[in-house]
């Protein structure tokens, strides 16, 4: 379906928090998960001029800039990714800068909504993802390296993007969380550099975004208590 340029709000969460307990249940029901970063919501809309930042709120970042090296990094990753660079491209994620020394200008992508001007409805998320990961032969792993301890978080494009691993074994994805964690100290640092599990329905349809709450019906998070968060 093609379309007019336009934002998309992104697929986003259930309300709330499942507890770590209900994993197991999502797990036989067929979710599979992915982490959940400690960053600010990237909505990435590009053509053939620089990578616009919006937010999950349909609104430009407006206390990031994205440096030219990095301007240049994402017309890189959209080559690796197959996508044509005169057409529009809407790509969901997340930007990791101001929350954790361990990551700065950093991009998480999680999902393509909108492929050379092509709205991707009625796709499953299975389905997007599988068709990111397909261009990705021969790219490295990206590691996150603490202390000499490296965690494996994905696959890479650019030095600075990568495309998150996405599991079945949302219970591993939970201990996965606590490991980084603890190696970073987040307990010092104030804030976790890994929030927990975000996990997806992989045979949810994408709907049109055009209200936050399209899409609520195939995510949800599992998320560790902080100061700011308390389930």
């Amino acid at each position: 379906m093609k379309l007019a340029e336009r934002y998309i709000y992104p697929p986003r969460p259930q309300k709330g928090s499942i507890p770590q307990s209900e994993l197991a249940n999502f797990k036989d029901m067929g979710w599979k998960g992915q982490l959940k970063f400690n960053g600010n919501r990237l909505v990435l809309s590009k053509n053939s001029g620089d990578a616009v930042f919006y937010n999950r709120h349909k609104k430009v970042h407006k206390r990031y800039t994205p440096p030219t090296w990095l301007q240049d990094e994402i017309i890189e990753a959209c080559r690796l990714l197959g996508l044509d660079e005169n057409e529009w491209n809407l790509l969901d994620g997340e930007l990791l800068h101001n929350k954790h020394r361990l990551f700065k200008d950093t991009i998480v992508l999680w999902d393509i909504l909108v492929r050379d001007g092509e709205w991707l409805l009625d796709t499953t998320y299975q389905e997007r993802f599988d068709s990111l990961l397909s261009k990705c032969d021969g790219c490295d792993p990206f590691h996150l390296e603490i202390g000499g301890e490296k965690f494996l978080l994905g696959v890479k494009l650019t030095e600075h993007i990568f495309i998150p691993i996405l599991t079945d074994d949302l219970q591993g994805l939970w201990d996965l969380t606590q490991e980084i964690n603890e190696a970073a100290g987040w307990k010092h640092e104030g804030e976790p550099i890994v929030e927990g599990v975000a996990a997806k329905m992989p045979i949810g349809k994408l709907k049109p975004g055009l209200r936050e709450s399209n899409n609520t019906d195939w995510n949800t998070r599992c998320r560790i208590c902080t100061k700011r968060h308390r389930y």
